[in-house]
């Protein structure tokens, strides 16, 4: 629980132009974790001048895991840009992408090289589970909801989770883990 599991929002490109809103997507997944005692860190790249430095930071304190969000667009090509980067720093830190893309196009983006597993439709309990299994160094294939890529490469997809039924259930977002005043209403 000690390590920390880096949370990262892409670049969006022009979007960004009409203000930057908060990554209420990652903070919707670091809920459920930050509540267990989880050492969450959320890296907003939209907000960094030299984004590559302050994910260096982060990729130096050896994280269990980088996961993003990312929907389909000019965003994919900003999620695969830092993908790419926290490959080339370490190997062996899986990268986890979420989000609309990533659902509806889960092998398409488990073909990038950068990217090793995907979390399909809601990730709140998905990701937890992802989260205990990586720690435990257990294989992937129990986990629901998610596809992934084996060690030799090859794309596996898991049973769908059910969705959850009661989101009155999950914990209040974590908005402490990021600077509210930097985002606009």
């Amino acid at each position: 629980m000690d390590r920390e599991i880096l949370l990262m929002q892409p670049k969006a490109g022009k979007w960004e132009n009409l203000g930057i809103r908060s990554p209420d997507g990652l903070l919707t997944m670091a809920a459920l974790p930050k509540s267990e005692g989880y050492n969450i860190k959320i890296l907003d790249l939209r907000l960094e001048k030299d984004w590559k430095s302050a994910l260096v930071k982060h990729l130096d304190n050896n994280p269990l895991l980088v996961a993003t969000s990312c929907m389909t667009g000019i965003q994919i090509k900003y999620a695969l840009e830092a993908s790419k980067f926290v490959k080339q720093h370490d190997k062996k830190i899986p990268v986890i992408w979420g989000g609309i893309h990533p659902t509806f196009m889960p092998e398409q983006t488990l073909e990038n090289e950068n990217v090793d597993i995907v979390v399909i439709d809601e990730g709140d309990l998905t990701f937890i589970d992802v989260i205990k299994t990586l720690e435990a160094g257990k294989p992937l294939n129990e986990v629901l909801g998610i596809a992934y890529k084996d060690e030799t490469g090859k794309i596996h997809r898991n049973p769908p989770r059910p969705l959850i039924k009661d989101l009155d259930l999950l914990p209040d977002l974590p908005y402490e883990l990021i600077d509210i005043n930097k985002y606009y209403g």
